[in-house]
């Protein structure tokens, strides 16, 4: 379902004047989804974008999966950034090696997310606060209830060090060493909301 509801998003570390958070993507928000996942460098060196939103079908496919997703909007509605929450199990290797982890119950961890932020909002600090806002509107929606213990886990590239720093800084911690792909997985126990 294609929201259009939005809201004037203010956070102290922006310089860009003006900045909304909308709950779904437009239609044209979607065309510069697919534009972006292949013409961001950053977002096609450290993501799988390009090969999930490489073309109209694998989007509609990929919408079509149940996600909750929150963007990040221009006054003129142009997508500067995105979070999306998911359902989705931990990866089948992650969950043997925390097998032997005791203290972690893997089916506990059915939530995952990702966040993007393009070009022209980059570098501004809005990482941290752009999740803690997703956070808190993620918690009212169906998905992040029907999950409620708050265990939330992603995937990453080892070598992305500012987006590793923001999610420890959210509480993350590592949970394995980088795959034959560079990634690694990431682990929450519980989302606290402000």
């Amino acid at each position: 379902m294609i929201q259009t509801k939005r809201w004037l998003w203010r956070t102290k570390t922006t310089t860009t004047p003006e900045l909304w958070l909308q709950p779904g993507l437009t239609l044209d928000q979607q065309t510069e989804l697919l534009q972006l996942s292949q013409s961001d460098f950053l977002v096609r060196k450290t993501t799988h974008d390009a090969t999930r939103f490489g073309s109209v079908k694998a989007l509609e496919n990929w919408l079509g999966q149940p996600h909750e997703i929150l963007s990040l909007i221009s006054p003129q509605n142009h997508l500067l950034g995105i979070v999306w929450l998911s359902q989705k199990s931990l990866p089948e290797l992650v969950s043997a090696e925390l097998l032997f982890q005791p203290s972690v119950e893997l089916t506990k961890y059915q939530l995952t997310f990702a966040i993007r932020l393009y070009a022209q909002v980059r570098g501004q600090g809005l990482a941290k606060p752009l999740l803690e806002a997703a956070f808190e509107y993620f918690s009212q929606t169906p998905l992040w209830q029907a999950f409620p213990t708050g265990q939330l886990w992603l995937q990453t590239q080892a070598t992305n060090l500012p987006a590793k720093k923001v999610y420890q800084s959210l509480g993350f911690r590592q949970f394995t060493p980088a795959d034959n792909e560079g990634e690694i997985v990431m682990l929450k126990t519980a989302v606290a909301l402000q």
